[in-house]
C-alpha cells in the first residue's frame, strides 16, 4: 500500500469526491460487471457518464489523482485516470501504476485517457509490448490504436516493433490481449490502408483457433478489410 505524507486540503477534495460517488452509486451495475469478471476491489457501479461528470470538478492535481488511483475503488482510479496532468506523469510513476491494472476496464480506459497522450508514449509503449504480463501487452496494443485513431501515424520504430511482436503471444487464448491486438490492427488498417504478411498471418492463426469469441475476432477485421477496399478508404 502506498503512504502519502498528510495534506488536509486533498484530503478534503477527496471527501467531496468520495460524496459525489455515493451519491451516483449502482448496487446492480457493481454486480453486473462482477459476474463479468471485471472485478475492483471496491466498486460503486457509477456511470461512465456520471464518472466523467464528477471528474469535470476537479481541478488537475498529480498529487491528487495519485491518491485516488491508490484507493483501488473503480470510480476512484477512473477518475484519477481522466484527471492526472499527462505533463507530469513521469515513466517511473506510470510504470507504478500500471503494476494495478487487472482487468479488461482499467486497461482500455488507462489506453484511451493516458497513455497515448504521455509526451513519452512512444517508447513507454514499446517497454510494455515486451512485457511478461499479458495485461500490459493488451495496453499496449490499445495504446497504439488510439496514437493512430488521434495521429494517423506512429514512428517506424514503434511500427516495426508492433509488427513484430505481434504473433509472438498468439498461444495465448486472453480475450483482452487478442481483444486489443484487434483493437490496434483496425486502427492501422485505416490509417496505413494496407495489411501485411504479420497482419495477415494473426488473422489466420484466429481463424485457425477453435475458440468462437476469437473466430469472431478475424471475421471483424476481414470485414473491415473489405469495407476499406471496397470503399477505397
Amino acid at each position: 500500500m502506498k503512504v502519502f505524507i498528510e495534506n488536509q486540503e486533498i484530503e478534503s477534495q477527496i471527501k467531496q469526491v468520495l460524496k459525489l460517488i455515493k451519491l451516483r452509486m449502482n448496487g446492480e451495475t457493481s454486480g453486473q460487471m462482477a459476474n463479468m469478471g471485471i472485478k475492483y476491489k471496491l466498486n460503486f457501479g457509477v456511470s461512465s457518464v456520471h464518472i466523467k461528470e464528477i471528474a469535470t470538478t476537479i481541478t488537475p492535481s498529480l498529487d491528487l489523482s495519485e491518491r485516488l488511483w491508490y484507493r483501488q475503488s473503480r470510480e476512484c482510479m477512473l477518475l484519477a485516470l481522466y484527471t492526472v496532468p499527462k505533463d507530469e506523469l513521469t515513466a517511473e510513476k506510470c510504470t507504478e501504476w500500471m503494476s494495478l491494472i487487472d482487468n479488461i476496464e482499467l486497461i482500455e480506459q488507462t489506453a484511451r485517457l493516458v497513455i497515448c497522450h504521455l509526451p513519452y508514449a512512444s517508447s513507454f509503449i514499446q517497454t510494455l509490448i515486451s512485457e511478461d504480463k499479458e495485461e500490459l501487452k493488451a495496453l499496449a496494443y490499445y495504446s497504439l490504436g488510439w496514437m493512430l485513431q488521434h495521429q494517423q501515424t506512429i514512428s517506424k520504430e514503434l511500427n516495426e516493433k508492433t509488427i513484430n511482436q505481434l504473433n509472438k503471444d498468439n498461444q495465448s487464448t486472453s480475450i483482452p490481449l487478442h481483444k486489443a491486438k484487434t483493437f490496434f490492427i483496425r486502427k492501422y488498417i485505416k490509417a496505413f490502408k494496407e495489411t501485411n504478411q504479420p497482419i495477415a498471418l494473426y488473422i489466420s492463426e484466429l481463424q485457425n483457433k477453435n475458440i468462437p469469441f476469437l473466430n469472431k475476432l478475424a471475421e471483424d477485421i476481414l470485414m473491415e478489410i473489405e469495407f476499406r477496399v471496397t470503399n477505397s478508404i
